[in-house]
């Protein structure tokens, strides 16, 4: 008659060292073996066929537990490949970063332009004639406003519209750019 040695609450004489699937399977390998090596055979069956089985179930414990070194010299590759693989830097040159530059190199200009900025003096309809202060004040302003357009198509014009073209070359649609640009001017 056969039965377990050690009862129904016997615990595995194996540990589990690591949480991967592989390992898992080769465990519950191993329990199942050491399982069945510990069985009592009947005792017609004992002498040479007890210990033939029983040297094949150490022999395919030994495989196991080699196959499961390998598998645990693997994995600790992989964790030295992944602590040193160096962290993402993102190139200077990025669409991002060139980006935010000629936005930043906008922004800072047009601050500057501010600041030195005349009063805004337009033509009045309800004036037909205005006088020659004013006259002086509209062409200041007038003047003042040319020179910071100007600026603008001669320093910024082509390269934001190259930008603008590479966003739409990549997918993102000419809508966004407005609905930002809207947004950014009532703040």
């Amino acid at each position: 008659m056969a039965h377990r040695s050690g009862g129904a609450n016997a615990t595995p004489r194996f540990v589990e060292i690591s949480s991967s699937a592989a390992q898992r399977a080769l465990y519950t390998e191993m329990v199942a073996l050491d399982a069945a090596a510990t069985m009592l055979v009947p005792r017609s069956v004992l002498g040479i066929q007890k210990r033939k089985y029983q040297s094949q179930v150490i022999e395919e414990k030994k495989q196991l537990g080699i196959r499961n070194n390998a598998l645990d010299s693997e994995l600790e590759q992989e964790k030295q490949k992944s602590t040193n693989a160096r962290p993402f830097r993102e190139p200077s040159d990025s669409l991002r970063k060139r980006t935010m530059r000629a936005a930043d190199e906008l922004h800072e200009y047009l601050e500057k332009r501010a600041e030195g900025r005349p009063p805004d003096a337009w033509p009045n309809s309800n004036e037909p004639v205005p006088s020659p202060e004013r006259k002086a004040a509209i062409k200041l302003s007038q003047s003042y406003a040319q020179e910071t357009q100007n600026y603008y198509m001669k320093h910024f014009k082509d390269r934001l519209m190259g930008i603008v073209k590479e966003y739409e070359s990549i997918g993102v649609p000419r809508a966004i750019w407005k609905m930002i640009s809207n947004s950014a001017c009532r703040v």
